[in-house]
């Protein structure tokens, strides 16, 4: 069975989930494993990890039975999902869930790590040491604002849209001409932090292109009709292949 770990009217969770159906797999999207239309009880210690997972719909699931998880929803998102129904410490338990996701031996898009679990960084700033190395310039978006003129600004100021899944990139609308020299940069920095799906916001300034955004929790909804469809296949094939995608061992740090 394939978990689709997100929000039933998203668009991106539907589509992947259509996606794998279609191409013959069992698939669920479940959108809160410790609410009230599920009940799961999970087991974490240094050695072992187990789940035991009820619906109201006769869903029986136990981590054996995980062939493989997409993630979608933010920290925040995620926090206000699980606090909904369960007073206190929702910040915790989004917390353990996304900690959870890295027990798990089958593929997962995406296993966030520690920094990433009770809040998303939303300034570039944050990115700029992390971009360098691999090429790649930051800039914020006032600042690419100021470069644009003309009736195209208010969309040229935001930046193109640019998402990488594993080792292909998907380009929105003329975004391909401009910045395709940049896939290889791209797609190695989403591997340094140990994704295989992300979403980039490229702009030229002054003549040089750089990276307005990152969004680590994507949703695609900005995203053409062809390009959202794309990524869809991108995920699905990625989730499906039996690839090894990121996985923690014994001998690894988070800290």
């Amino acid at each position: 069975m394939f978990l689709v770990l997100g929000h039933h009217e998203d668009l991106l969770c539907q589509g992947v989930h259509r996606g794998l159906l279609d191409r013959g797999f069992k698939a669920r999207i479940i959108t809160d494993i410790f609410g009230d239309a599920a009940k799961s009880v999970l087991r974490l210690s240094a050695t072992e990890t187990s789940l035991h997972l009820e619906s109201c719909d006769d869903l029986r699931l136990t981590i054996q039975d995980i062939c493989g998880v997409f993630v979608t929803g933010t920290p925040q998102s995620l926090q206000t999902r699980f606090g909904a129904s369960n007073g206190n410490y929702s910040a915790e338990k989004s917390a353990a869930f996304l900690g959870w996701i890295w027990s798990l031996s089958c593929p997962v898009i995406n296993r966030y790590c520690p920094e990433f679990w009770f809040e998303c960084p939303e300034s570039i700033e944050f990115w700029r040491g992390r971009l360098e190395p691999f090429g790649l310039e930051s800039i914020g978006s006032a600042g690419a604002a100021r470069d644009v003129g003309g009736r195209d600004a208010a969309k040229s100021s935001r930046g193109h849209l640019v998402a990488v899944i594993g080792s292909k990139v998907v380009w929105e609308e003329d975004a391909r001409e401009r910045f395709q020299h940049l896939a290889g940069a791209l797609t190695r920095f989403t591997a340094s932090l140990g994704l295989e799906y992300i979403e980039f916001r490229l702009h030229h300034s002054n003549g040089r292109p750089s990276v307005t955004a990152i969004e680590l929790f994507p949703k695609s909804a900005e995203f053409c009709q062809s390009s959202r469809q794309e990524i869809v296949d991108e995920l699905v094939a990625l989730l499906t292949s039996g690839q090894n995608l990121s996985t923690r061992t014994a001998s690894d740090s988070w800290f």
